[in-house]
């Protein structure tokens, strides 16, 4: 699909995922927006992350970075703030994807408070 930009393959992917069931999807939930995101759909990959009860840290780095992937930095440092609430504690990628998002927005402010508050955390905390 991330050549041809062709969505049926994960489109038939997700309809199959859905159809053995909720947990399946939870399971693969960040996969599947992954293949939406690099497709060129964004509003499929958001669909499938609002119908997951269950998120963890890489479902929302998956549309944190679906989101930088169309250049939409502030719905990411939304998602952001959203998984920050839910207590889900940032990795090494999340905050990767925070600072592109950054970047997008040319928002260096943010990007060095970002950059303080890890340099605050306990060592060993980035995974």
């Amino acid at each position: 699909c991330n050549k041809t930009k062709n969505l049926n393959p994960i489109r038939e992917a997700y309809a199959l995922i859905v159809k053995t069931g909720h947990d399946s999807l939870s399971f693969y939930g960040d996969h599947v927006i992954r293949g939406f995101a690099s497709c060129g759909s964004f509003s499929e990959a958001h669909h499938v992350f609002s119908v997951l009860q269950c998120r963890t840290v890489h479902t929302w780095h998956a549309i944190m970075s679906a989101s930088v992937k169309v250049g939409d930095g502030h719905a990411a440092l939304m998602f952001f703030d959203r998984m920050s609430a839910q207590g889900i504690l940032p990795d090494k990628y999340v905050f990767t994807c925070y600072f592109k998002a950054c970047g997008l927005m040319k928002d260096l402010h943010k990007a060095m408070l970002m950059h303080v508050m890890i340099l605050l955390r306990p060592s060993g905390v980035l995974s």
